[in-house]
């Protein structure tokens, strides 16, 4: 499934602090999506492609994301039931 398939439904931004989306670099941000375990995150596709990176600091990355979670219209409170919902997803597959 592509991110545009995923996409359709509601989503947000996010900052997880996995392993895979932080570097040197700094925070990468993933997306999460209402009915799907887990979060995507946003490393690029292709050949020539890079990860996006949304702050040096854990801090700016997170006042990136919810500016732009801001911007596509999302309040916190839908940020955190998105978020919630994904977590939930996760534990209902593994137990």
């Amino acid at each position: 499934m592509d991110l545009r398939q995923l996409l359709q439904g509601e989503w947000c931004y996010v900052i997880s602090g996995a392993k895979e989306c932080v570097d040197e670099n700094g925070f990468i941000p993933s997306i999460v999506v209402r009915g799907r375990r887990g979060h995507y995150p946003m490393l690029g596709q292709g050949k020539y492609a890079i990860p996006w990176y949304w702050g040096k600091t854990k801090e700016e990355a997170e006042q990136t994301c919810a500016e732009m979670n801001k911007e596509v219209g999302l309040s916190e409170r839908n940020v955190a039931l998105l978020v919630g919902q994904s977590m939930r997803e996760n534990f209902r597959r593994r137990y």
